[in-house]
């Protein structure tokens, strides 16, 4: 309720009082946020200021000791020389010398009587020595002379002899016609092999013939012998031959090089053969042909037994190696 004063004051100098009400519950919600208000304005970007001096750059670190060199290597081996040059051409054969005077005629004898008996057979006179016509004569009394197998020259004689590698592991057979019976003392080939590459050998020999001309067994064997040396070659022995063929030898079990004949050099010395009935040549083969005689594949040691032989031999058309003995 109202008080109500008897005070006589002025009322501007009276207090005022309010009676206030009951307080409202507590815990009211609180109202939505306001609008955000509108950005202030960016201020300008300031200048970039200088950049500051570079640091010092560290000392550079000690460097690594070179070390010592190392010795030098071995020298290689010598390489091998270069091949000796060819020979030269011999000169052309001088002319052949007259034929001596021819000895007078013997002195017809006397005519026996009629009447006498007929005499008794004489003995049968001493085997001839056989016809040597066709074949190799040499004279043996010259020094550098050597029986060969026959030769006849269709080419420029001598330019076109060769030299050949032998195949490895080959006998090859040469034949010789030996037209008097004596003692001879030396076989000889010519070399190529101015040095041994491969530790090449070979083998010397003389091998006889039966009647068909095949050959049998070695009557002379060289043994082993290093084909080292540009040249001549030879081995020595005793041999007594007779007027009949014989096959001259050589053996290698690598590939050596030996002077050989030009296959147009030497004549039919075993005789042409015929072609085969059912070939298209029908004619004599004309080449140089059956001249020597190969047993292959057989190890590298004393010259073998060629007597029983047959399927293994052949006969080839190539150059045939020189080969002589005296």
């Amino acid at each position: 309720m109202a008080v109500r004063s008897n005070d006589r004051s002025l009322i501007v100098d009276k207090p005022v009082v309010v009676i206030e009400g009951a307080t409202g519950l507590p815990g009211g919600p609180t109202g939505p946020d306001g609008p955000e208000g509108a950005a202030a304005a960016t201020g300008p970007t300031g200048y970039v200021g200088p950049t500051g001096p570079m640091g010092f750059t560290g000392p550079a670190g000690v460097g690594a000791i070179t070390g010592p060199t190392g010795p030098l290597g071995e020298t290689g081996p010598t390489g091998g020389g270069g091949f000796t040059g060819w020979e030269g051409y011999y000169g052309p054969p001088g002319d052949t010398g007259p034929t001596g005077v021819a000895g007078p005629t013997g002195r017809v004898g006397s005519t026996g009587s009629a009447s006498a008996p007929t005499g008794g057979s004489g003995t049968t006179g001493t085997a001839g020595i056989g016809n040597v016509g066709g074949i190799q004569v040499p004279l043996f009394h010259a020094q550098e002379v050597y029986l060969t197998t026959p030769l006849i020259e269709t080419g420029s004689y001598p330019s076109n002899w060769e030299y050949q590698g032998l195949g490895a592991l080959t006998v090859y057979l040469i034949p010789v016609f030996v037209p008097f019976a004596r003692t001879y003392t030396e076989i000889a080939v010519d070399s190529y092999q101015a040095y041994i590459y491969y530790g090449e050998r070979m083998r010397l020999g003389i091998y006889d013939c039966n009647t068909d001309m095949h050959p049998t067994v070695p009557i002379f064997d060289s043994g082993t012998i290093s084909p080292i040396g540009k040249g001549r070659m030879t081995a020595s022995f005793s041999l007594a031959l007779q007027p009949k063929p014989y096959y001259l030898a050589v053996y290698a079990d690598s590939g050596i090089a030996l002077r050989c004949f030009s296959i147009t050099t030497l004549n039919q010395t075993l005789g042409l053969v015929r072609f085969s009935p059912a070939s298209f040549n029908v004619g004599w083969r004309t080449e140089s042909f059956a001249l020597s005689w190969h047993e292959f594949y057989i190890s590298f040691g004393p010259l073998p037994d060629l007597t029983a032989r047959t399927a293994a031999i052949s006969v080839p058309s190539g150059p045939v190696i020189m080969i002589g003995i005296r």
